[in-house]
């Protein structure tokens, strides 16, 4: 019996992909932990703010790409809910945005792992 993911001749390739990006990003979010751990720069986070930004950044996007392994609309939805959710805390508790293209990227694993997901999806209904 074949599954929707044999049946899809570009989907592999896709999904490959999704899964590298995301070890980088994980990869990528633990050396800047770790970094953080070993010569920290800021004085640990004390206030709800700080707790409720490293929720949702790097918390959200991790678990996110994690979950996004076995179920890729989740994990994906996820992980780019919880990108979104961070700018618009960061948005409004400082009224000014993160500026640059590393946040972005870090995100688009999500995004290749929704659209992995909405394409198995098409194709099992279709």
């Amino acid at each position: 019996m074949t599954t929707p993911r044999e049946i899809q001749p570009g989907a592999f390739p896709l999904r490959r992909l999704a899964r590298a990006a995301s070890l980088l990003t994980l990869a990528f979010i633990g050396l800047f932990v770790l970094g953080e751990i070993l010569t920290p720069h800021a004085p640990p986070p004390a206030g709800l703010h700080d707790l409720i930004g490293l929720a949702l950044f790097p918390g959200g996007l991790a678990l996110g790409l994690l979950l996004a392994w076995r179920w890729e609309l989740l994990g994906g939805f996820v992980s780019l809910g919880s990108m979104l959710a961070f700018y618009a805390w960061l948005g409004l508790q400082d009224g000014s945005l993160p500026r640059g293209w590393i946040l972005p990227l870090l995100a688009l694993p999500g995004l290749l792992f929704v659209t992995c997901g909405l394409r198995d999806r098409c194709n099992r209904q279709g």
